[in-house]
């Protein structure tokens, strides 16, 4: 198994020696069993979208388990389903469970271009938003007396329940010479032609 340098064990992953502990005292415990079935079942939790925000127990589990050398692992006994509940109810009792935070989506985004599309991004949340920031650069621009600004952040905007995108909060930030007073003009651009392009100006004092 050796997928990491063998001298990366459980005390390079955490800080802390009372979480080192805990998973090391869960790890001893699989070697009794067949390692290869119960890191599937401990990935198989990580789809299941109630488990969405317990990826940082389960990944750490899963990290520390393949840490260790492979002919640690040498069982071939299948753990029961009754042993498997009792030992993901363990890490969910470890102190890294004070570590979840509440779901921010459940496995997608919403994405606009031309219209609001769902994306089923899974638990890592990044990939939708990477792509709505690079939609927004190739569609959105603003200056600042002549200087372009750059889109920082955008914030997706929801009128009403139906959870479809609205809109967005566009953040610019400027970065070019001090000026007291200007004009700031924006232009925004839909691929829905035609009238598809909001342009904003205004002066700053």
């Amino acid at each position: 198994m050796d997928f990491f340098n063998e001298i990366m064990k459980f005390g390079d992953i955490f800080e802390s020696q009372e979480t080192i502990d805990e998973l090391k005292d869960i790890s001893d415990e699989i070697k009794k069993y067949d390692v290869y079935d119960v890191l599937a079942r401990i990935s198989g939790l990580n789809l299941m979208p109630h488990n969405q925000n317990k990826s940082v127990l389960l990944d750490s589990l899963i990290a520390g388990i393949i840490r260790e050398e492979e002919n640690t692992y040498d069982s071939t006994y299948k753990m029961s389903a009754g042993k498997f509940k009792k030992l993901i109810g363990k890490i969910n009792e470890t102190n890294l469970a004070l570590s979840i935070d509440s779901n921010e989506n459940a496995f997608y985004q919403n994405v606009m271009l031309m219209d609001n599309y769902t994306v089923f991004n899974g638990i890592d949340n990044t990939p939708a938003y990477n792509l709505q920031m690079l939609i927004d650069a190739k569609t959105r621009f603003a200056y600042f007396n002549g200087i372009r600004m750059t889109l920082t952040a955008t914030e997706p905007i929801f009128i009403d329940s139906d959870n479809i995108v609205d809109g967005y909060y566009c953040l610019w930030t400027y970065e070019g010479n001090e000026y007291e007073s200007g004009t700031f003009t924006a232009n925004s651009t839909s691929a829905n032609s035609p009238w598809n392009t909001m342009s904003l100006r205004f002066n700053v004092y």
